[in-house]
């Protein structure tokens, strides 16, 4: 049925697993596109954080600048195609560690007045200068009290955790299906509204390439606050890598706030074309028009 989107066995296991690929053109992208974007972010980060004395806001334009960084290495590892978990972290870890030396070394060099040899100071110097600034209580709070050397230290400390841990987390979520026969990541549908159903039974049916029950459930009322909800990943080339996922939903309501909670109990299974194709059609709210079911799949 597939052409080595995943990697299977006949009947056991139909699930989606990664080839854990680490192209050498992916590596590259990653680390110098995300140098590049790490150099101008620094810059931006490195302004604010010295021409902004309100403590509040620097702790906002802290964390904003450490979700920038790592959103800017996810999609750089998925641009690159990494398809190691475990390498892409390695490489959101590398940038991270740069991404700290680069705010840094912006922060000296505006601390100095723009003198652009500060830049070329090794890691070393800019250590005992950073200790140097701590001791001299470059920050001060709102009554004009200088700011701590522990307290300032706690503080870059966490603000560097920040940005490292961002940057090494989200080069990891790139989890969606690849398409390993054609080069490229498959495309998530909308996600179908499903009424409830026994999860343990319908969940051996799909194992088992059984979807009847899958479709008798488009045919019958959505229930209020609870149900199932079904998603596919498929390849736009070949339209043979097609995995589907099934959640469990329920929504609490509690006051006037809904706390929706969805328990996957189906992941990225490798289904038919034409399965795929009647979640694509389903509607995303409400019970759709009579859709006619395919045709059984044959396992």
């Amino acid at each position: 049925m597939n052409r080595g989107a995943a990697q299977m066995t006949d009947e056991a296991d139909r699930y989606y697993s990664g080839s854990g690929a680490v192209p050498l053109r992916g590596t590259i992208i990653v680390l110098l596109g995300g140098a590049l974007a790490i150099a101008g972010l620094s810059l931006l980060y490195s302004i604010a954080e010295f021409y902004v004395s309100h403590q509040k806001l620097k702790v906002l334009i802290a964390l904003c600048y450490a979700m920038l960084v790592g959103g800017a290495v996810k999609l750089l590892s998925r641009f690159g195609a990494v398809r190691s978990r475990l390498f892409s972290g390695l490489l959101g870890l590398a940038l991270g560690l740069f991404a700290v030396y680069s705010a840094w070394m912006w922060f000296l060099v505006i601390l100095s007045g723009w003198n652009m040899q500060v830049a070329g100071l090794s890691p070393t110097v800019m250590w005992e200068a950073i200790q140097a600034l701590a001791g001299a209580g470059i920050w001060r709070n709102r009554n004009g009290i200088a700011v701590g050397a522990t307290e300032l230290a706690v503080w870059w400390s966490l603000e560097a955790l920040a940005v490292i841990a961002a940057a090494t987390y989200m080069a990891t979520t790139n989890r969606e299906p690849y398409c390993e026969a054609c080069g490229r990541w498959t495309e998530a549908s909308p996600i179908a509204a499903l009424p409830p159903a026994p999860i343990e039974a319908l969940k051996a049916e799909l194992e088992d390439e059984r979807y009847e029950s899958l479709y008798r459930l488009g045919r019958q009322p959505l229930t209020p606050g609870a149900g199932l909800t079904a998603q596919v990943w498929t390849c736009r080339d070949c339209k043979e890598s097609n995995f589907l996922t099934m959640s469990d939903v329920s929504v609490k309501v509690k006051g006037s706030e809904e706390k929706v909670t969805s328990t996957a109990f189906v992941q990225h299974l490798l289904v038919p074309e034409e399965v795929a194709r009647w979640v694509r059609e389903r509607d995303q709210h409400a019970v759709a028009p009579a859709v006619d079911d395919p045709p059984i799949a044959q396992g």
